[in-house]
């Protein structure tokens, strides 16, 4: 196993770590942008406050880790498991910087994003059951007067998730599980939530004005809670679930 001196120094030389147990090492504050870690397992790990901008992390286990207000702009992680079986316990990501961030086929159940920055970040094909989203956005000022909001969700299951009041304005959010995630508050105007499962989920006083909900499951949703619905696209087969929800009885 690699002392923590070791990886800092091979990191520095653009060296791919590989293969290595890394325990309780405190990399807090530390740069690690640019590092690529490949089939390693991380214990216990202190990340805060970290740079680890355009690093790589591949085939990788996080027990326990924090990465609480890093910055890691365009980080990628590949097959990676941030939940540890023995707790319980998800990724530590509150307050990251995480713009351009990629997760790819990675295990983020339980994980908290708290208040962090995911401004064009991406979630491909990923398990992220339970995860929450308190305070988090995907917005960005640009030039200080307009700001654009973009994220990608493709693929993943995001069921029971919070995201309680963030906007998903014009975001791509398409084949994904979303049972019983607490949306409320949110606004979809103009997202693409085609293929989605939205069983059940919290949507009271959202906004889907001009949303795509082609092909989504709309199972308890309630068109009067809604605060906005305007131009909403659903598709024909769509119909009797809103009109349930609505009391009304369809006949087929």
């Amino acid at each position: 196993m690699q002392n923590r001196d070791t990886i800092l120094t091979a990191v520095e030389n653009s060296e791919i770590i590989f293969g290595q147990e890394i325990t309780e090492y405190d990399f807090a504050e530390e740069n690690l942008s640019g590092a690529e870690f490949e089939n390693c397992t991380f214990s216990g790990v202190d990340f805060s406050n970290a740079e680890i901008q355009e690093a790589l992390f591949r085939d990788c286990v996080f027990k326990s880790c924090n990465f609480s207000s890093i910055e890691g702009r365009s980080s990628q992680f590949i097959n990676c498991n941030f939940l540890d079986s023995e707790t319980g316990k998800g990724g530590m990501f509150k307050y990251a910087a995480l713009r351009d961030t990629c997760f790819e086929n990675c295990n983020l159940s339980a994980a908290s994003f708290k208040g962090s920055l995911l401004f064009e970040a991406r979630f491909n094909n990923c398990s992220a059951q339970g995860s929450n989203f308190e305070d988090a956005t995907f917005s960005y000022a640009l030039g200080g007067k307009v700001t654009t909001t973009s994220i990608t969700i493709h693929a993943s299951n995001f069921d029971y998730a919070q995201f309680e009041g963030l906007s998903f304005e014009g975001c791509m959010l398409t084949e994904n599980s979303f049972r019983e995630v607490d949306f409320s508050g949110c606004d979809f105007a103009d997202a693409d939530l085609g293929g989605s499962n939205l069983a059940d989920a919290d949507t009271i006083r959202a906004i889907f004005d001009g949303a795509n909900l082609t092909g989504t499951n709309l199972q308890g949703m309630q068109l009067g809670a809604l605060a906005s619905f305007e131009n909403m696209k659903i598709d024909q087969a769509q119909q009797k679930d809103l009109l349930t929800g609505l009391g009304i009885i369809v006949f087929d």
